[in-house]
């Protein structure tokens, strides 16, 4: 009786992948792929067809296939890296963990989701931005990660089921009302969007850094669909591969509704300080008003949110591998730990230092990337 229970209760395979596949999605979805794709619909001009082209390869097509790739090994970053041998496999997943996690990521997108979207909530409420205030936002989003990710096998249920179709239906809200309200622009491309469309669309997609999340959440994906009986070798690989497109499919029309967006927002694209919040940010408060405020920040909130649970979950599952004496829980506390007192001390020098770190680890991961597909 409690064997037919538990298959009634169990989601069938197809429902496992595309819950985890929407979980994926949001993993990927933080801070910087909310920046990027306005400022380069804004900014492209005619040449906007060519220039998504690009951005679609290097930020959609290479992750996906660092998915495939990491499924194949079984063991993420680590199985890619052991390819090189035993020293560099235990260097580089070291580097890539701490810095997409506790020592840079997890901090950058909690300090993101304060100033794009908790701030200028409070600012509407009329209370001022001070230590204070930080302080108490990145305990409540931190709190709030951390109990997520301490039940891993049970990521895909809270992120896929609930979290990713909240963060979806307020990107369609925005996009729909900004295409569907608001007249495009007609503004010329700017160099080197004008000069090298392409190439600059491949630039901006390699900006995104999310080869190395996918070096990391691929073992979180690889773990939901082995919790769900994905068993053999086969099995998980057609799985991963179907999640992460599933979530490649999202990630690049979210990409294309956010170009729109950037070609209907008013804004002046030349100048080198214009971001990409400030174009959406315009374009929420045109076409919502003052409830265009709360969806603005309802989509940071949960963009940086489903970021930071990820990055610390996998943060845990790795350094638990690596030091199984130290149990998951507390390995997930310290990482939260570490990025608390990061995020309340200010991100300006920890971003000099582990920028150059990042771009020195991306192209080894493409490689790794390479060589094991090729493999």
């Amino acid at each position: 009786m409690t064997s037919t229970t538990d298959q009634l209760e169990s989601p069938s395979p197809a429902t496992s992948i595309v819950t985890t596949g929407l979980m994926l999605f949001a993993l990927f979805f933080g801070a910087g792929n909310l920046i990027f794709p306005p400022l380069l619909g804004a900014a492209s001009g005619g040449s906007l067809p060519m220039v998504m082209i690009g951005f679609l390869v290097t930020g959609v097509l290479l992750p996906l296939a660092t998915i495939v790739a990491v499924s194949t090994s079984g063991e993420g970053i680590l199985g890619l890296a052991r390819r090189v041998g035993p020293r560099f496999g235990a260097v580089m997943p070291l580097a890539v963990y701490l810095s997409i996690g506790p020592f840079y990521a997890v901090p950058r997108v909690t300090t993101v989701a304060y100033e794009l979207a908790t701030l200028p909530v409070l600012e509407l409420m009329g209370i001022p931005n001070s230590r204070w205030a930080l302080a108490a936002h990145v305990a409540a989003f931190l709190g709030v990660s951390i109990l997520i990710a301490l039940r891993p096998s049970r990521l895909a249920d809270s992120i896929g089921r609930w979290l990713t179709p909240a963060l979806l239906l307020l990107l369609a809200v925005l996009c729909g009302a900004t295409i569907l309200t608001a007249p495009g622009l007609d503004r010329p491309a700017i160099d080197p969007y004008a000069s090298a469309p392409m190439a600059t669309g491949l630039t901006q997609g390699y900006l995104t850094m999310d080869v190395l999340s996918a070096s990391v959440f691929g073992i979180v994906v690889i773990s939901s669909l082995r919790e769900r009986g994905f068993a053999t070798p086969g099995r998980l690989v057609r799985g991963t591969t179907i999640a992460g497109a599933i979530a490649a499919v999202l990630l690049g029309a979210v990409y294309v509704g956010l170009a729109l967006i950037g070609t209907r927002s008013p804004g002046d694209v030349t100048s080198e300080t214009t971001e990409g919040t400030e174009l959406l940010r315009a374009a929420a408060s045109l076409t919502l008003g003052r409830g265009g405020v709360i969806v603005f920040a309802g989509i940071v909130v949960l963009a940086c949110l489903t970021t930071a649970v990820g990055l610390l979950a996998s943060w845990a599952g790795y350094a638990y591998t690596a030091w199984p004496a130290v149990s998951f829980n507390r390995q997930l506390a310290a990482g939260t730990l570490v990025s608390f007192v990061l995020a309340n001390l200010g991100l300006k020098a920890i971003l000099k230092i582990t920028a150059p770190l990042l771009f020195l680890l991306y192209p080894l991961a493409i490689c790794l990337v390479v060589v094991t597909l090729v493999d």
